[in-house]
């Protein structure tokens, strides 16, 4: 009876219409002219807004549909523009549940995001390891990181931006938490490939919490080196 219960429980939890993030309120941070940040609680979920100037780029796109769709229209308000692509950094639903706020935006992620099994919209366009997409004057370069969150993990950059979309722990000296399959090796490949393309990093984005500001990623990439050696 008690598994009964929990498993109810569990279905509820997770069903779009049932998530206890289904408020609408948001609230937004601009961190420059061309990008906003939207957070939405209560677990503090980013959704990065990026203007292309053709068009905008959304990432990651919350555990509610409905506040979503509310987003929608507030930044295509603020940027006098449509969304064309969004990205989703992995599969879980509190990145991925709005997807369809975004009806008629390619949907970019990494092909085990169609793979979870919830009520979404799932990416329609997948892509791999050091794949690239060019959206107006901006290049999206996707690294896959399997094991630092979910085995769909993306880590992004954008080099005219100088912003990167990861883990917060590439900015500090804690502790990186590993999932079973995780590479230390190439965690430090792909960081150290982004700082070699000469770009300054100005903003490290997780998918919660605020972004940090001029990241030192050579922190993280001393750490893991250390990881290794042991």
């Amino acid at each position: 009876m008690k598994k009964m219960i929990l498993l109810v429980f569990v279905f509820c939890f997770m069903r779009e219409d049932a998530s206890p993030t289904d408020s609408a309120g948001f609230t937004e941070m601009r961190l420059n002219d061309r990008v906003l940040l939207l957070h939405h609680a209560p677990w503090a979920e980013t959704m990065t807004v990026v203007d292309s100037w053709r068009s905008l780029i959304v990432v990651d796109t919350w555990a509610s549909l409905r506040a979503a769709e509310k987003a929608k229209s507030r930044i295509e308000a603020v940027f006098k523009k449509q969304v064309s692509h969004v990205i989703n950094t992995h599969y879980h639903w509190d990145h991925t549940f709005g997807n369809q706020a975004f009806k008629g935006s390619r949907v970019v992620g990494q092909r085990f995001c169609a793979g979870d099994g919830f009520r979404l919209c799932p990416p329609n366009h997948p892509v791999g390891d050091r794949d690239t997409l060019s959206v107006g004057d901006l290049t999206v370069l996707f690294y896959h990181m399997p094991g630092i969150h979910t085995r769909s993990n993306m880590t992004l950059f954008i080099p005219e931006l100088g912003i990167v979309f990861g883990r917060r722990e590439f900015a500090y000296a804690a502790q990186m938490k590993l999932e079973p399959g995780a590479d230390p090796q190439k965690i430090v490949r792909v960081l150290e490939e982004i700082l070699a393309i000469g770009k300054p990093v100005r903003f490290l984005i997780p998918g919660h919490g605020e972004a940090v500001v001029n990241p030192d990623l050579t922190v993280a990439v001393k750490r893991l080196k250390g990881i290794i050696r042991k």
